[in-house]
């Protein structure tokens, strides 16, 4: 499950349903968005926990080759990890349920941009995050392009 915002013909609303904001307080007017869950294509997740295990692996190499190199080289991908200055732990199994996941609209076939949220062993869940971008493809995992390392 992930949390996102507004995409309806993709998500499932958890909040109210016919209202585009909710009351979080009676006595002061804060608002949130409504939050909607989606089940997070298996496929999707195995193949961003493989990258997140190399990425903890410091096995950039593994990681360009499954990116065939679109984007982002081994070095690119490793000096953007050297360069936080944090070492890449693997996260908790819980972190999976939030993958920031939106579909490209009209991709044949299915691609997503996804961005995840890595854990240092310093930090715990940190504000580094990778961003991908997933093309689905008849195997267990899907094809990748690996678009970047942020601090978000």
């Amino acid at each position: 499950m992930t949390l996102a915002y507004g995409c309806n013909s993709l998500l499932e609303e958890l909040s109210e349903p016919n209202g585009e904001w909710v009351t979080k307080n009676s006595e002061r007017q804060d608002f949130r968005p409504r939050q909607f869950k989606v089940a997070v294509n298996p496929k999707l997740r195995k193949t961003i926990a493989l990258i997140v295990q190399l990425l903890v692996e410091k096995d950039y190499a593994s990681i360009e080759s499954i990116s065939n190199g679109n984007r982002l080289s081994a070095i690119e991908i490793a000096n953007g990890v050297e360069e936080y200055g944090r070492s890449v732990a693997t996260p908790p199994e819980d972190s999976y349920k939030f993958i920031d996941a939106v579909q490209i609209e009209g991709e044949v076939p299915s691609a997503w941009s996804v961005r995840f949220h890595l854990w240092t062993e310093e930090e715990g869940q940190s504000d580094l995050s990778i961003a991908l971008t997933l093309t689905d493809k008849n195997s267990d995992f899907m094809n990748v392009e690996f678009d970047g390392i942020l601090v978000l």
